[in-house]
Formats: structure tokens, sequence, C-alpha cells
């Protein structure tokens, strides 16, 4: 009865994903923009992540609890869910791509390589902690890290879409007007 909670929390994950990601398929089909084909990349970015990140720490403490040590459970968890980030700092570049797509701007060709290179160097430092035996504690760091860049990474595709380029976008201002604070409030409780 106890793991009931996280089962259908489970299914509404998944099923919200699937939805998510089929509608973003059907609007890249009708329209033929290629806004929609980066929100779908986001999405199955962040997805990914999720699923390989989140649910597969559930996955790996059912499956392996009884077969190794708590210390060594918790450092396979650790491991596994950094080796997941990379697919939540893509679906963050992906994100900024709407954005800018949405807002009518052209990104630097710089944007692209330093913004990686950033959160890259980021996650490596964030592994070296977690894989030496230093005092950090690797559920702190990654908490810290998703939680300030999801803010971070949100917030500057808020503020793209809510001050576009002229009047190159391809959504109406009042879309757009909706947009930006509900991805806002949707960081915020993800965090």
């Amino acid at each position: 009865m106890i793991y009931l909670p996280g089962y259908l929390m489970f299914v509404l994950s998944v099923a919200l994903a699937a939805g998510g990601i089929v509608l973003s398929i059907r609007l890249r089909t009708e329209r033929n923009q290629g806004l929609f084909s980066i929100l779908l990349y986001y999405e199955v970015f962040i997805s990914t992540f999720g699923f390989y990140g989140i649910w597969g720490q559930a996955l790996i403490r059912a499956i392996l609890s009884t077969y190794i040590s708590a210390e060594l459970l918790q450092r396979f968890s650790d491991i596994a869910i950094l080796l997941g980030l990379p697919f939540l700092v893509f679906g963050w570049l992906m994100l900024l791509q709407f954005a800018y797509h949405i807002s009518g701007r052209k990104n630097s060709k710089f944007f692209t390589p330093v913004f990686l290179v950033f959160n890259f160097s980021i996650l490596t430092l964030a592994g070296y902690l977690i894989a030496g035996k230093s005092g950090f504690n690797p559920v702190i760091i990654l908490k810290s890290y998703f939680i300030a860049m999801n803010l971070l990474w949100t917030a500057f595709a808020s503020v793209l879409i809510f001050l576009p380029s002229g009047s190159k976008s391809p959504i109406h201002a009042h879309d757009r007007n909706i947009i930006s604070p509900v991805m806002v409030v949707i960081a915020i409780i993800q965090c």
C-alpha cells in the first residue's frame, strides 16, 4: 500500500510526457514550423532525464537494494543520476533555442558552445566532488545544481519570450504573455 503513491506518480509522469510529446509531434506535422521540432526535442531530452535520472533511481533501489550494501547502492545511484544530467543540459539548450525562436531572435553562433562548455564544466566539477571521497553530499550537490540552473535557464527563456525582438515572433503577444509566466511557475514547481 505504501508503494501506491509512487506507482501513481510514475503513471502520471509517463502519461504527461507521452501526451506532451504526441502533441508536439502533431503540431510539428500540422504547422510544419521548426519551432515545434525544437519543442519536441526539448520534451524528449527532459523526459529522458526524468525517466533515466529520476525514475532510474527508484528502479536501481528496487532491484539492487537486496544484493549490495547501502553505501555501494548510494554510490551507484549517485553516479547513475550524474550520467542522466547531460540529457537535462541538452533539454535546457533546446528550451533556450525554443525561446529564441518564439521571440524572433537569432542566437549568436557562440551561444551553444559557451552554454555547453559552461554546463559541462559544472557537471565535471560535480562529478569530481561526488566521485572523490570528500565531505560533499552528492544529493545536495545535484539538487543545488538542478535548482540553480533550472531557475536560471527558465527565467532567461521566459524573459526572451516576454520581450520579443520586433515583430518577427511567430506567435501572438497574448500567447507569449501566457507562456512566459507559466514557464517560470512550472520551473518553481519542479524545484
